[in-house]
């Protein structure tokens, strides 16, 4: 039996970056004679601890913080002590991914996601690695990115813009592969989406990263297919009024990941600017919108070239009769397959699996 740890950002109270760590431990476990486990580690820098009370706003991401530990106990396998350094366990395959793990600009980033405490034989590979930040500002990072992935058996991200700076400093190929989360059918997720109905009228989703001056737009986007649909918008906005909303159907800011899913698979539409959100829609065929962040423009970009879905891109203005249900998931799903097919081929190769 292989004994693969998995690296990556599963303690943050973030969707997105809980579920691709769920989905990659799920489908190496799936793979022949291999037994996958998330390194839980979590950095010096994060401040891990439950928000402190006192108003109902930090008692809300105290409920959140709870549920997502529960979801990493029940359904990550997470039941070891946490560790301040990654050290070599005894695992087969140091893996590596997905999420921002190498954004080495990134605010309280360490040199433990590339492995840096594992000795020199350690067998250490990536899988969907994210630097999360543009090729010029990763060259002023050359240094790092040399030292330490000349180290690794196999290397792959998850933007295509990074494959060329990644294989430079690898000092061999590196592949773009799909993101853990498409690795995983939709049945592999009915067993953590939430089993209660916790609406009984349709709604539309709108769930938005990073509250900035953008939000606006998407706020008013969202109004637009309220009133033409006459739904309530459920979402995940904390600091506005109630007015903000045309027909508030309230905030699910608290709720954990196995709501999170039932909203996304049972919405009439998903409006958001959030990456996983967007390939969750797609991985439940729910209609739906995205505006692009900068910060996370080049992920979209992808999308939209591989999958095909320039007509869901929301950052022009659409007029309310142009807004339809009319996406193509089964085109989009045959896309899928090819990336996800590569993607598994890369896998096996890297965890030496005979295919």
């Amino acid at each position: 039996m292989k004994k693969v740890g998995i690296l990556t950002f599963h303690y943050v109270d973030n969707y997105g970056a809980v579920l691709q760590a769920y989905a990659l431990r799920k489908k190496i476990n799936e793979l022949p004679d291999c037994r996958a486990e998330i390194i839980n580690y979590v950095p010096p820098g994060f401040a891990y601890e439950l928000y402190g009370s006192g108003d109902e706003y930090r008692e809300m991401l105290q409920t959140k913080r709870r549920r997502f530990e529960e979801f990493l106990t029940e359904y990550c396998g997470i039941g070891t002590p946490m560790l301040s350094a990654v050290e070599d366990s005894g695992f087969d395959y140091y893996c590596v991914g997905s999420d921002q793990v190498w954004n080495a600009g990134k605010k309280g980033h360490d040199l433990e996601y590339f492995f840096a405490s594992l000795p020199e034989e350690a067998v250490k590979i990536s899988y969907a690695a994210s630097i999360g930040m543009s090729v010029q500002r990763a060259n002023s990072y050359r240094e790092v990115f040399s030292k330490y992935l000349s180290g690794f058996k196999a290397v792959s991200v998850r933007e295509e813009e990074h494959v060329k700076f990644a294989s430079e400093m690898a000092g061999k190929e590196c592949l773009c592969v799909a993101d853990p989360t498409l690795l995983l059918d939709a049945e592999d997720y009915e067993v953590v989406v939430a089993k209660q109905s916790l609406r009984r009228e349709p709604f539309v989703f709108f769930f938005w990263l990073v509250h900035d001056d953008e939000i606006l737009k998407g706020i008013d986007f969202v109004n637009t297919i309220s009133e033409k649909y006459r739904l309530p918008v459920v979402h995940n906005v904390t600091d506005v009024q109630k007015s903000v909303f045309h027909n508030d159907g309230g905030c699910m800011m608290g709720e954990g990941i196995e709501n999170f899913l039932w909203y996304i698979k049972h919405a009439k539409y998903v409006v958001t600017n959030s990456y996983h959100a967007s390939l969750f829609s797609i991985r439940f065929k729910t209609p739906f919108y995205i505006f692009t962040v900068e910060s996370m423009r080049s992920r979209i970009d992808m999308l939209v070239r591989k999958y095909g879905i320039a007509s869901r891109i929301a950052d022009k203005y659409i007029a309310p009769d142009e807004i339809d249900e009319c996406v193509c998931f089964d085109a989009i799903e045959m896309k899928i397959k090819t990336e996800r097919d590569k993607s598994l081929d890369y896998l096996k190769d890297a965890l030496d699996i005979e295919r």
